[in-house]
């Protein structure tokens, strides 16, 4: 059995329990107060109310409701009321407008899937709307209060998580586990921070910094050894003479091992006749710009271009190892002359 009030007495509690809104229009309607007065076009432009609302942007002034067909039928027993608004969800603040000499209930209502004929001779089958979600559009409807019969029940919105699955077809038993959960809002997990970006000119400084550290060490070394360079063949070698950290010999971002002049290995100082034109410490390859740095044995260093490095490479006597051999398809260098 159904707990029904009727229309007058369920829109006058729908007035009073609903408070006014800043901003809103003010709710007019049935007990003591007159209905808004307006034309259909005046309603249907939405300059006097929206023409839509996202369930999610209800607040707790509005009221949930259903009604029943004129008359106390079951809606959902009688083909007639298939076409009757009293199946559907019904959203309001209680507002009434007056168009003629009619008295018209605004509110808002989810989109609703048609009825359909089962079988012949059998009640029609009320096909529920989909399970009302945040996002769910609720469209503008006005309600004659003169011909909408009973309100079935009223309730306060108490947010959409509160929103649930509409009830299975009539005279149909829910598959199991056919009913989903209440809905609940779940916020997606925050982006991921961005990359920072590469500062290139700060990496260059900071490359050209270490290799001035590095070239300061070796000449240091090689003070403390009746002014003899160390041995220089590869990194290898200089980590053991020279103390230093790691990172000192690794070419900040690409991470590559900086070069030596090896060729300078075991040499006295005073028999390099120009120390500001010797390279001692360079980059293995050239970056974006297309430029390297070098560092000279004097402690100056400078990006150069690649031309000016193959003359600096000549003049400082650096010879560089040959680009290693592709690969054979399995596995491993060419042989020699193949």
């Amino acid at each position: 059995m159904r707990h029904s009030i009727t229309l007058t007495g369920a829109v006058a509690i729908l007035l009073f329990a609903i408070p006014f809104v800043h901003g809103q229009a003010p709710m007019r309607g049935l007990g003591g107060q007159p209905a808004e007065a307006m034309s259909y076009l005046t309603v249907m432009s939405g300059n006097f109310m929206p023409l839509s609302y996202k369930l999610q942007e209800l607040d707790t002034t509005w009221r949930k409701m259903r009604l029943a067909a004129q008359g106390g039928g079951e809606p959902e027993l009688a083909l007639s009321a298939q076409l009757d608004p009293g199946f559907c969800v019904y959203y309001t603040r209680g507002q009434t407008v007056l168009i003629g000499n009619e008295t018209y209930l605004v509110a808002y209502c989810p989109p609703a899937k048609p009825p359909s004929l089962r079988k012949a001779g059998t009640p029609a089958e009320i096909r529920p709307p989909d399970v009302l979600g945040p996002e769910t559009v609720l469209s503008l409807s006005l309600l004659n209060v003169r011909t909408i019969g009973s309100i079935l029940s009223i309730r306060p919105v108490e947010g959409v998580k509160n929103a649930v699955a509409p009830p299975p077809p009539v005279g149909e038993n829910p598959p199991a586990g056919a009913n989903p959960p209440p809905f609940a809002v779940v916020p997606p997990p925050p982006p991921p921070p961005p990359a920072p970006a590469v500062d290139t000119e700060k990496l260059q400084k900071l490359s050209l910094d270490n290799m001035r550290q590095l070239a300061m060490k070796i000449v240091l070394w090689a003070q403390d050894h009746n002014d003899n360079l160390p041995a220089m063949k590869d990194v290898t070698t200089l980590k053991g003479n020279l103390k230093a950290e790691d990172k000192l010999y690794l070419q900040p971002g690409s991470k590559d091992p900086y070069q030596f002049n090896s060729s300078l290995g075991g040499v006295r100082l005073d028999d390099i006749p120009a120390p500001a034109q010797m390279a001692l410490v360079y980059e293995a390859n050239g970056d974006a710009d297309g430029k390297r740095a070098v560092v000279y044995l004097d402690g100056h260093g400078e990006r150069v271009t690649d031309v000016k490095w193959e003359e600096i490479k000549k003049r400082s006597g650096i010879t560089e190892p040959p680009a290693p051999a592709p690969a054979a398809a399995g596995g491993g260098a060419l042989p020699a002359g193949q």
